[in-house]
């Protein structure tokens, strides 16, 4: 049996809601299983767990039912891009902090470790500062617009 086709539906738009509502939603669900069997889970966050659980079987019909319809959604090449640099903070940031932790006795290794922790803090809060960015952004637009009404 052959597959269908593979048809490609343009729109950074559409690959923002789908990432929104299938693909975050399923790596939360992994998140929160991983901690649910290691025992770190609080008994508060059972019900998260089962409904991310829930949305998780939505999730995955949505994907079952795209590629049954041959369906391609393109994640616009900035995502990429952004996930790789992200990843490769946190990744890095993670290797040098646990070498560093492991030799804290000598110079190279606190400053592996302090290297290491603020690596891995970039990493979070550079994509907010990205989104902190599009938002000024967007505002002095609004307000130029605004003030160019006026005048």
């Amino acid at each position: 049996m052959h597959s269908p086709a593979k048809r490609k539906v343009a729109g950074p738009q559409l690959f923002a809601r789908w990432f929104w509502l299938v693909y975050l939603p399923l790596g939360l669900l992994l998140a929160v299983f991983i901690l649910f069997v290691a025992g770190l889970l609080p008994s508060q966050g059972i019900p998260a767990l089962i409904f991310l659980a829930v949305w998780g079987l939505l999730a995955m019909r949505l994907i079952f039912e795209r590629r049954r319809l041959g369906l391609y959604i393109p994640p616009p090449k900035t995502f990429v891009i952004w996930t790789a640099a992200v990843t490769g903070l946190v990744l890095g940031g993670g290797v040098l902090f646990w070498i560093g932790a492991g030799s804290l006795n000598t110079n190279t290794g606190v400053a592996m470790f302090i290297l290491g922790g603020f690596l891995m803090i970039l990493a979070v809060t550079a994509p907010a500062f990205k989104l902190i960015d599009f938002g000024f952004r967007r505002f002095g637009r609004m307000i130029k617009r605004l003030i160019s009404k006026i005048a």
